[in-house]
């Protein structure tokens, strides 16, 4: 609305038609609001006539920005600003086309923010000076803010630092100048050309936090708290590194023109600072008032893109600025609204319908990112296509009124024997709490379910295979609880379900998921000693190495803080086998995949391994267990969220698409030691520096192997076997002790998988303390024939060579050994008549190539060997006072 007060019969004129109009009015506006209609006449009466000051007698009270001329429009009062600490002042500003020369938008002689003639905004505080590289264009919404205080001078734009400067630790100085918005103070010059609105100003140097959360919504006292209009949150200043928030008084507000209220010739401070018999802001000449077209906050015009949908020229609002500024506000009001790219916005305001009562869906496209820093409010739809994910903050609130929800796809594998391990990131929709138990039935609208037989089909899934494990009430141990379809799951519990057969093992079935997305603190009851299968709860990936940090027991938390992934491998059937899987595992040192079966000859390739390696992010829907190390609550929350595009190479590893980081911030040495068993079962073991690591057991470091199988490999830390472990530092002096236990005789091969920053000059051994070996595996794989058994004592990884054996006979006072190469003989001197066990030969790979069982003790032996290939082999007999051993030539 637009009204222009002119002469005097004009304004006679005026007062009538408001009188006559005054019956329409709204009963909860006290003072005279003008109409569209009204201000029309006004205006078409008011354009023969010359420009005059606003009538005293009337009364306004409704959403306005107040238009200045550049001529003779201002508003002043008393010095406000008088050797104050610190200060801020703000302002909505848009400029006029005919705009030019200096002009000065608000403040006093020794504080005040300058328009310049090349549309630059300057800022004044002790005659130092600061100038944004922005230049304003004309027609077009800017919020100018000014914050001092000692050492600290900065001037914003949208609230985004233009410029700023160390000052000197003063206040702002001792000023009697008037506090005037719209020309120079007491001096009838700098005039300003165009629309102010929003103007506010405090007594203390506001933070970006503070800034940012108040520039696109009005705002209003919440008993002595200072709170957001359109967001009804109290304004606060968050400390991220102690997670606190200290709310922005009221009293700070020390005047408030919102341009709305102007009560017989005065601008009405709505921060109420000003005792009610005392003078408000006087305005001078100003003959226009316009409806408030600021956007507080961004809303949409039409359907489309959501820069287009928001974009209003004729209002001077440009899209672009709900993108551009993280801290924006924007409600939906229109159905097929979309944006095809990450956006990050403070609130977001979906409403249930339009204005023509269609419901509305906000479309998220390309697999994009829909941030919301600090407040939801979802009464429409969040349709979040392809991977497409939903992050909020640690202080980002979803109004439990929202009755909404969010679509999001998610892939499982679609074999109707392999078991996927997941959770779900919404609950059932309500308009009063959120975080909702649900069933599946609630949340999976593509397929439906069988309540009898064991097999999915095409468009069902067979729902006997949908379980939970966890602690029940009156249960002191976990159980596998049947949940079905019918079931009640809660927020951030896991659980098992089978695909519906339509492809292949491995193949991925789409699954259409809709609901009231979770947010914020979700907590899962533990008992100490117990496992719990838990998931992401979220509508986006979670950080895994955070969520360890909360949930570990050194950092106050109640569990290991190791994560473990159950792999399912079906092998075309129902009925279990010896061998089903193992858990794939991450920790703060890193993450191995789980054991497999399969070929000794597998290619491990950083390629290959990342398919089965889980990283630093869990994908949305993915369920994991977690060991209690205490009784309490593993917990999930804002902090631990993030956004994260998983790659289709990744989907491989069991039910969950484990995610590939594209470029991991991590520069630890990584050593990866892969065992291929005499059995063909694979195992990678994982060891990391880190300088928050010791040589011992380090909580959420150290990674339990919970999954013994009848071949496997591990590092032994004390008496228990871990699968990751971290150390303070790898050099030549490190001893990392490796333990072995096999079911069947054979060869089994011990290698290195993967080096990850790791020095290159330093060697990696394994040590064979039995045979007295010291093989650089970066030479070759080192092969052991082993006999069915545990090996706990025999085995090291080193990085500097252990043993140096002579090539020359070796003699003691007890046995000599020796080989003769023109007679393939091995040749025993035992003059003291030992008991003399065994006599072995090995290559350097560790192959048992000759055991002869002796169990004599004379005095001379001699053994004819096969025809040995040309090379270094190891002689080692065994007494009864020990094992001698000796490097031998072939030739």
């Amino acid at each position: 609305m637009k009204t222009t007060f002119k002469s005097s019969w004009l304004k006679k004129y005026t007062i009538i038609l408001i009188a006559i109009y005054a019956v329409a009015l709204p009963e909860n506006l006290n003072a005279f609001c003008l109409t569209n209609s009204i201000a029309k006449n006004i205006s078409n009466t008011a354009s023969e006539n010359n420009l005059t000051t606003v009538n005293p007698s009337i009364n306004l009270n409704g959403k306005f920005e107040l238009y200045f001329d550049g001529l003779d429009d201002y508003a002043s009062e008393p010095a406000v600003i008088n050797s104050w600490e610190e200060v801020s002042l703000m302002t909505w500003v848009k400029i006029d086309n005919a705009s030019t020369g200096i002009q000065i938008i608000a403040g006093q002689r020794i504080f005040y923010l300058q328009l310049n003639a090349n549309k630059s905004v300057s800022a004044f505080a002790n005659s130092k000076t600061l100038t944004s590289k922005t230049l304003l264009n004309p027609n077009q919404w800017y919020h100018i803010t000014i914050t001092h205080k000692p050492n600290s001078f900065n001037l914003y734009i949208n609230g985004q630092v233009e410029a700023s400067r160390l000052t000197a630790s003063t206040s702002i100085k001792r000023d009697t100048s008037s506090f005037t918005i719209g020309k120079y103070p007491d001096n009838s010059s700098n005039y300003f050309h165009g629309a102010l609105d929003e103007f506010r100003l405090f007594n203390k140097a506001l933070s970006s936090d503070e800034l940012q959360k108040m520039i696109y919504q009005e705002i209003e006292d919440n008993n002595g708290i200072v709170k957001g209009s359109a967001l009804p949150k109290n304004i606060t200043d968050f400390d991220a590194v102690t997670n606190t928030s200290t709310p922005l008084q009221w009293e700070n507000l020390k005047r408030y023109y919102r341009m709305d209220i102007i009560e017989d010739n005065m601008l009405f401070d709505s921060a109420k600072t000003i005792n009610d018999n005392t003078a408000h802001a006087q305005i001078h000449n100003i003959e226009i008032i316009n409806e408030q077209s600021a956007p507080l906050p961004f809303i949409t015009t039409q359907s489309g893109s959501l820069e287009t949908a928001i974009n209003n020229l004729n209002k001077g609002i440009s899209g672009a600025d709900a993108l551009t500024f993280d801290w924006s506000i924007v409600n939906i009001k229109h159905n097929d609204v979309f944006y095809a790219n990450s956006q990050k916005h403070l609130g977001l305001i979906i409403d249930n319908k339009d204005a023509n009562l269609n419901p509305i869906t906000y479309t998220v496209r390309n697999n994009s990112e829909l941030n919301i820093s600090w407040y939801l409010n979802l009464n429409g739809i969040i349709d979040l296509q392809g991977k497409s994910q939903l992050v909020q903050g640690l202080q980002s609130t979803l109004a439990p009124s929202s009755q909404g929800k969010i679509l999001q796809n998610k892939q499982l594998e679609d074999d109707i024997y392999t078991y996927n391990y997941w959770s779900s990131p919404v609950g059932q929709t309500n308009n009063l709490t959120n975080n909702n138990n649900y069933k599946l039935t609630d949340i999976i609208k593509n397929v439906s379910f069988l309540r009898s037989g064991y097999n999915g089909t095409e468009t069902s899934i067979a729902d006997y295979w949908i379980w939970k494990y966890c602690n029940l009430i009156n249960y002191d141990t976990p159980i596998w609880q049947h949940v079905r379809c019918t079931g009640t799951l809660k927020a951030g519990e896991g659980f098992t379900m089978k695909g519906t057969g339509t492809g292949i093992e491995k193949t991925l079935q789409d699954y259409k998921i809709e609901g009231k997305p979770n947010n914020g603190d979700i907590n899962i009851p533990v008992y100490a000693g117990n496992e719990y299968l838990v998931g992401n709860p979220y509508p986006s990936p979670i950080d895994a190495q955070q969520f360890i940090l909360d949930n570990s027991e050194s950092n106050s938390g109640v569990t290991t803080g190791i994560i473990y992934f159950k792999e399912h491998y079906s092998g075309g059937t129902h009925s279990s086998g010896e061998f089903q899987g193992g858990y794939a595992t991450y920790s703060l040192a890193g993450g191995i995949p789980a054991v497999w079966v399969g070929d000794n000859n597998l290619e491990t390739t950083e390629d290959v391994l990342s398919l089965k390696t889980p990283k630093q992010y869990i994908p949305v829907g993915q369920a994991f267990f977690m060991m209690a190390e205490t009784t309490g609550e593993i917990n999930f929350n804002n902090g631990q969220r993030a956004f994260h595009i998983e790659n289709n190479s990744d989907n491989t590893s069991a039910k969950s698409s484990h995610t590939k980081i594209a470029a991991e911030d991590d520069t630890r040495p990584k050593l990866r030691i892969g065992f291929n068993s005499v059995n063909q079962i694979h195992r990678q073991l994982l060891v990391t520096a880190d300088e928050h690591a010791t040589s011992g057991y380090d909580s959420g470091f150290d990674a339990q192997d919970i999954d013994q199988l009848s071949d496997d490999m591990y590092w032994l830390i004390g008496d228990d076997k871990f699968g990751i472990q971290a150390i303070d530092m790898i050099d030549e002096a490190t001893k990392i002790p490796l333990g072995i236990h096999t079911k069947t005789a054979g060869v089994n091969t011990i290698s290195i998988d993967k080096l990850e920053n790791f020095p290159e000059g330093l060697n990696i051994y394994l040590y064979d303390k039995e045979l007295n070996i010291s093989h650089n595996l970066k030479e070759g794989d080192y092969n052991i024939s082993l006999a069915a058994g545990e090996y706990l004592n025999r085995f090291e990884i080193t990085f500097s060579e252990q043993v140096t054996l002579a090539t020359n006979d070796f003699n003691n006072d007890n046995v000599a050994i020796s080989y003769t190469n023109t007679e393939n003989k091995i040749i025993v001197e035992n003059p003291k008549s030992q008991h003399i066990e065994t006599v072995e030969l090995y290559n350097v790979l560790g192959q048992n190539i000759v055991e002869i069982k002796t169990e004599t003790s004379n005095n001379h032996l001699e053994y004819k060997t096969q025809q040995l290939k040309s090379g270094i082999y190891i002689l080692s007999v065994n007494t009864e006072l020990g094992k001698i051993s000796k490097k031998i030539m072939v030739q």
